[in-house]
């Protein structure tokens, strides 16, 4: 019940890239022992969706820390069947960015084109 007042507030005053970070240091949290177990997953994963972040942001900042095949795709959030050189022209336009915020933006281009 308090978890959900807090994240209600948090979510009226701060910005969505604000709310990532804090799913972000969850996890750096979580893994301060060398190990996030399933029950750490599944409550960052309660506190990440009632402050309103997305599935796929979500994924791919577990992707960082819990270690797993696709974690690359996860990580750039797109689709792991895409083709090599579609793979290569994200890499090469996400090292030309400056900014996380960016970063995103470019993201939400190839993922809607």
């Amino acid at each position: 019940q308090n978890i959900e007042k807090v994240t209600d507030f948090f979510k009226k005053i701060t910005p969505y890239e604000t709310r990532l970070q804090v799913v972000h240091f969850l996890f750096g949290i979580a893994n301060a022992d060398g190990h996030i177990s399933e029950l750490e997953v599944k409550k960052v994963y309660e506190i990440a969706i009632a402050l309103g972040i997305r599935l796929p942001d979500f994924d791919s900042i577990k992707a960082m820390f819990v270690k797993q095949a696709d974690n690359a795709y996860k990580i750039l959030e797109i689709d792991p069947n895409v083709t090599a050189d579609c793979y290569h022209i994200t890499k090469l336009t996400i090292l030309r960015c400056r900014s996380s915020s960016n970063l995103k933006q470019i993201i939400i281009k190839i993922n809607s084109s």
